[in-house]
């Protein structure tokens, strides 16, 4: 599978030739690329804006600023700069400026800067932070901010948040779930949208709804209404409902849209005539990796705001779609969706009539750039660049930026190759493998078989600024990575198969994907093997340690469930566990007992790296207490590396840096000694 960066370069950008003394890729090469995404176009198609993150290793922060890129001749020139960062751009109707966030002025507010130069102005000035915005014809904007529902004005949220800040109490008191999510505890603030004229007038539009505006939402062309997705407070930590509504700006009611629909819908857009709402819909509720579909529905944004009858018009394509973009004859749109280890962009007319326009590398980003569309895409071993496409038969896919040439051309990255294998259930599953640079050593490489969370997920071909396989192959080791089923992107059977059989069938396909791989790539050293995995993988950690305690030379477990049941009783989305493991723990306890890692510590014997997030309330620091303190109790050689300001995820520079190191130097200590 031919990677977009090497099948279709404008002969201006083509990557320059590696350096003769280039290295193996590393570590250090993923924290200083630039990170390129918040793809806007120009009316005219002619210019996208995007957000640039520059790592920043001594301040240990990213800054952001926002960048021109030239579609039709290719190159980019710098829009901002400021140390307080820029974000989330859009061009104004006329395209001479582009409208953004800032906190340049110490709050999150929204700015506005020419594109032919000048300075940036600051159009907001609220009392609390701007989240994201819309521009309307008459000058005002709609804003979601984050507020106290209770609080009659957005000052007095600020009081609010300032007299917290000063009391010497440090308390919160809670009467409903959820009490915290992610990395935060809830302080009762709930996002809602405000319209503010270019006057300074200010109106609530949404607080009378007990919920929260989440995702992207949109605002009529003729500046009358917004349209945004809500999803309900009063069941939030077991439902995955979220409704679409529709508020007129000038004010007045919110009109609730969809209803009918039985779970989750959002993200909603409307047609260029202003006639269509399309938006992603799932049927299932407490299921948040149902198959997302595409949804249209006749839109009447006339003095009566409504909508007609659903149509789901992706019902017989069997993916999940990750965002939908109208093309400017509303007759099609364009969707993004995990495909057979690939992200892929595809067309989808209004009859539901599906074509595939990309498929290979990862689409991050989709936009209409006039008759062509702008892209961010990205694979194994190039970061997000711009691309422009022009679909129809001949179809030209041109990469118009070069942000991180230079930092690629002094690297070697590995060659990513991807295998099928028979699976479990008779079904066919794939797989990557990802080999270092240069002749494989006397015995082969090492393999480093990394497992993804989710569970439901993918290790696509896509560019990874925390799991690259490239930062161990780098390192000397192939890596090996198995779409096991659960995974996305191959139909949402295989996805839905992982419910109740989480040590299961993904466990058999670990295990014939691992012996896919030596078989298929025989410089792979299969005496030689470490085993690696994050969330849903992290569990996996646990589960192979008890399950095959002799095959692996060491694990690395980051932010693992050590025990599914309990899990339920110390997660936030309660409905995630509750449809992986089919109910609750007290009404299914066999569920939560079928594959707990946490029984069979008395079979482990591997070395392993312990790693936790203090921050991460989705798998709480308990479970990695819990499996360090099997490993220290029966004398297995064991690390625990916890790091108390970072989530789910490894997010510092600084703080991945060491990760990398020392996940890297515990695969070093028990694997790359030679087979006996």
């Amino acid at each position: 599978m031919s990677s977009p960066f090497l099948a279709a370069l404008a002969p201006a950008l083509a990557p320059v030739p590696p350096a003769v003394d280039a290295h193996p890729f590393s570590i250090d090469d993923v924290l200083a690329a630039e990170r390129v995404s918040k793809l806007a176009v120009a009316p005219d198609g002619s210019t996208a804006v995007v957000v640039v993150q520059r790592p920043d290793r001594a301040s240990d922060t990213m800054r952001s600023d926002l960048w021109l890129v030239d579609l039709e001749r290719g190159g980019a020139r710098r829009l901002t700069t400021h140390e307080k960062g820029d974000g989330s751009p859009r061009f104004s109707a006329d395209g001479r400026s582009v409208w953004f966030v800032s906190s340049r002025s110490g709050s999150s507010q929204v700015w506005r800067i020419p594109v032919d130069g000048g300075e940036a102005t600051q159009v907001s000035k609220l009392p609390v932070d701007v989240g994201s915005f819309a521009v309307r014809p008459d000058g005002g904007l709609v804003v979601a901010v984050s507020v106290h529902r209770s609080a009659a004005t957005l000052q007095a949220t600020a009081d609010a948040l300032a007299a917290t800040a000063a009391s010497k109490e440090k308390v919160y008191a809670y009467d409903r779930l959820m009490v915290r999510h992610w990395d935060a505890w809830s302080d009762g603030r709930q996002t809602h949208l405000f319209a503010v004229d270019a006057d300074g007038a200010i109106r609530a539009l949404t607080t009378t709804l007990d919920g929260t505006v989440e995702g992207p939402w949109e605002v009529t062309k003729d500046g009358r209404y917004a349209l945004f997705a809500l999803r309900p407070a009063a069941r939030e930590a077991w439902s995955t409902v979220h409704h679409l509504y529709g508020v007129p700006v000038a004010g007045g009611a919110p009109v609730l849209l969809t209803p009918d629909d039985p779970a989750w819908s959002f993200a909603p857009t409307i047609s260029p005539d202003g006639q269509t709402l399309a938006y992603r819909a799932q049927r299932t509720d407490g299921y948040e990796s149902d198959r997302w579909q595409v949804v249209l529905r006749d839109l009447d944004a006339g003095d009566v705001l409504s909508v007609g009858p659903a149509r789901w018009i992706t019902e017989a394509w069997d993916r999940s779609v990750g965002s939908v973009v109208w093309a400017r004859d509303g007759q099609r749109v364009f969707a993004i969706a995990d495909n057979l280890g690939s992200v892929g962009l595809f067309e989808v007319t209004t009859r539901g009539v599906v074509s595939a326009l990309s498929t290979s590398g990862s689409v991050d980003e989709v936009a209409v750039a006039g008759d062509r569309l702008a892209l961010l895409m990205n694979d194994f071993a190039h970061p997000n660049e711009v691309f422009t496409l022009r679909p129809g038969r001949e179809r030209s896919l041109v990469r118009v930026s070069a942000f991180n040439d230079g930092l690629l051309a002094s690297t070697r990255p590995g060659a990513a190759r991807q295998i099928t294998f028979t699976g479990a259930h008779g079904d066919r599953v794939y797989a990557w493998v990802v080999v270092p640079p240069g002749e494989a050593p006397p015995g082969g490489w090492p393999v480093a078989l990394i497992v993804h969370g989710g569970p439901q997920g993918t290790f696509a071909d896509r560019f990874s600024y925390r799991w690259n396989p490239n930062v161990y192959a780098g390192h000397g080791y192939a890596a090996v990575m198995v779409d096991f089923h659960g995974s996305t992107g191959y139909g949402q059977s295989f996805t839905d198969a992982i419910q109740g059989d989480w040590g299961g069938a993904p466990l058999e396909d670990l295990d014939r994907g691992l012996e896919a791989a030596l078989r298929e790539v025989p410089e792979l050293d299969g005496a030689r093997v470490a085993a690696l995995g994050a969330s849903y993988g992290g569990y996996m950690m646990f589960w192979l340690a008890g399950q095959r305690p002799d095959r692996f030379r060491c694990i690395v477990a980051h932010d693992g469930v050590f025990s599914p049941r309990a899990l339920w009783f110390d997660t936030e989305e309660l409905f995630f566990p509750e449809r992986d493991l089919m109910g609750t723990p007290w009404a299914n306890p066999v569920a939560y007992a079928k594959h707990d890692p946490s029984a069979f510590v008395d079979r482990w014997k591997a070395p392993m790296l312990v790693i936790q997030g203090e921050r991460d309330f989705r798998v709480p620091t308990s479970h990695a207490l819990g499996a360090f303190n099997a490993l220290q109790r029966q004398g297995i050689p064991s690390r625990m590396l916890l790091f108390p300001t970072e989530n789910h995820w490894i997010l510092g520079a600084a703080n991945s840096a060491r990760w990398h190191a020392e996940v890297l130097a515990w695969l070093d200590k028990w694997t790359m000694p030679a087979s006996p």
